[in-house]
């Protein structure tokens, strides 16, 4: 069932041709959440409209990168390419991307764009908003530059890993919003779990390793703009490491006083 889900997704996902009303659907589609916002449970009446902006932005975010996500990974299955990370480079630069290799990039650098401009006028705002700032541009630059290089194999399973953990935050911040504490902990004890092995383990030690070593091994020589790329990867780890850190804190606070409070939004 699993693997007719992730087929069914990525045949989606090639089906849509990247036009210029990409980044209009982006954009758009967080407007009409707010019309199937619930009120949370046990709500503060002054915080209600707060929490509904929340709301809204967590339906939003988890809408895309579940879908995001789905696709990603079908893509990644198909292609081999985390079994053997080699094949990220064998025939490169000849890589010929599928169209639903590149509908996944377009439509993840249109919500890139489009999040960038919600994050300033649209998101709630919180304490590491510096370093969200910081991760969009990495983000966008890289898939930019993946997109001039033709590393959209590697680009592919980086943005994956990604959203896969963003899914579970989102869910556990709908389930908090709702009321729902109990599922509340669950998710985010999942989360925190995928982060650390997604975005600490298996990122910089399985995909970095690959962009740093194992591609001039099979290449022979190292690539133009390499060094940059590189660059922006290991920046991405070190705001993984600040985020982990308030994420440790947040389990603290559960442990220790019993609630689930966003520590960015002290």
């Amino acid at each position: 069932m699993a693997v007719a889900m992730s087929h069914d997704a990525a045949s989606c996902l090639q089906a849509i041709q990247p036009t210029e009303t990409t980044f209009t659907t982006v954009c758009t589609v967080p407007l009409s959440i707010k019309h199937v916002a619930p009120p949370p449970k046990g709500s503060d009446p002054s915080l209600l409209p707060l929490q509904r902006s929340k709301f809204r932005e967590s339906c939003w975010k988890l809408t895309v990168y579940g879908v995001l996500s789905l696709a990603g990974a079908s893509l990644i299955w198909q292609g081999g390419w985390v079994s053997d990370t080699s094949t990220l480079w064998k025939g490169w630069p000849e890589h010929d991307p599928s169209p639903g290799l590149l509908a996944l990039y377009y439509f993840e650098l249109s919500f890139y764009l489009a999040s960038t401009f919600m994050l300033v006028w649209w998101e709630a705002r919180r304490k590491d908003f510096p370093v969200m700032m910081a991760h969009h541009f990495v983000t966008g630059a890289l898939i930019a530059l993946s997109l001039r290089l033709n590393f959209l194999r590697v680009g592919a399973i980086i943005m994956t890993l990604h959203d896969a953990c963003d899914v579970l935050l989102e869910a556990s911040k709908l389930a908090k919003y709702t009321g729902h504490d109990a599922g509340a902990t669950t998710l985010f004890t999942a989360f925190a779990l995928s982060w650390a092995g997604l975005r600490l383990a298996f990122f910089p030690f399985v995909v970095i390793h690959s962009t740093r070593f194992e591609i001039v091994e099979v290449l022979s020589y190292r690539p133009p703009c390499l060094t940059a790329f590189n660059t922006f990867l290991l920046s991405l780890v070190a705001m993984h490491v600040y985020w982990f850190a308030l994420i440790l804190l947040v389990a603290y606070r559960r442990v220790a006083l019993g609630e689930i409070e966003d520590s960015r939004e002290d």
